[in-house]
């Protein structure tokens, strides 16, 4: 959670790249009061079944991934990442190649 207002920046700064947010929460109202608090505008996906979780082997929560064009994970978020790393990854993003 407290990764999403640099993401939410950086959504609004590149609109060429897309943003998702997958929400493992249970219940869609508590989604709904994330998206409230947070004043976030990227597309939110409820995956209550952790089915997302289980494509990319999600272990610990949150995570954050960023995609390229090409379908390649560029970016997978944790502790040891820098925003630095996040801005690199987006820019990879944006220039790769489609498949």
């Amino acid at each position: 959670k407290k990764t999403l207002p640099s993401l939410e920046a950086y959504h609004q700064k590149t609109p060429d790249v897309t943003f998702l947010v997958i929400a493992e929460d249970e219940r869609l109202a508590d989604v709904r009061a994330l998206v409230q608090t947070t004043h976030i505008t990227m597309p939110v996906v409820l995956d209550g079944s952790n089915i997302l979780s289980a494509r990319f082997r999600v272990a610990d929560l949150p995570s954050t991934y960023i995609v390229g064009k090409d379908q390649r994970v560029r970016w997978m978020g944790g502790p040891d990442r820098t925003e630095d790393d996040l801005v690199r990854a987006i820019e990879e993003a944006r220039t790769a190649a489609l498949p």
